[in-house]
């Protein structure tokens, strides 16, 4: 009997898969095996987590499955009870399994600092300065009142010298590169 267990209120629910449930018929290989959400990702090589997102994203398709089923709320008919719902469950057989093995094996293309999210995405005054051959004073002049810049410090610190620290995305010193070169 094929099963699909998954963790629920701290127990195991199984669910039934009529079609692929004769021992007798995977025995002779009309019916080919299926395995579990958590046994197909150890197979893998990949973690549940990945496996569940990949599903998700459409990335990887399982074999069967069977969606979630949410308990309705009586006498409410459009409301259905979140706290009590029977997890969606996934089956794959051995070649969605090598599929899988394949998608985790593939490398990934190495990405750019351009194209890196977090990396490098704003500079600071002299970090500009330096990447435009420019003085600091000149590169505050210039991106004070640029959209997109992230000012930090008082502007009127009640008669006292003002200290404002900008950080200038990416983004921004591209756009005002390319606006000085046309002029």
């Amino acid at each position: 009997m094929q099963c699909c267990s998954s963790a629920f209120s701290g127990t195991d629910v199984l669910f039934r898969f009529d079609t692929r449930s004769d021992p007798v018929q995977q025995s002779r290989g009309i019916i080919p095996p299926m395995h579990s959400i958590k046994e197909a990702a150890r197979r893998a090589g990949v973690t549940v987590e990945l496996l569940q997102l990949w599903i998700s994203t459409g990335r990887v398709k399982p074999t069967d499955s069977n969606p979630a089923v949410y308990l309705p709320v009586p006498k409410r008919p459009n409301e259905v009870r979140e706290d009590f719902a029977f997890p969606a469950c996934h089956m794959f057989d051995d070649a969605a399994i090598e599929r899988i093995r394949a998608l985790a094996e593939k490398p990934q293309a190495k990405r750019t600092s351009a194209e890196s999210p977090g990396v490098k995405d704003f500079y600071s005054v002299a970090e500009v300065a330096a990447l435009l051959n420019l003085s600091p004073d000149t590169i505050r002049r210039l991106f004070t009142d640029e959209p997109g810049v992230i000012a930090l410090g008082e502007e009127h610190p009640r008669g006292k010298r003002k200290r404002i620290t900008l950080r200038i995305p990416r983004e921004v010193v591209e756009r005002v590169k390319r606006k000085r070169a046309k002029k």
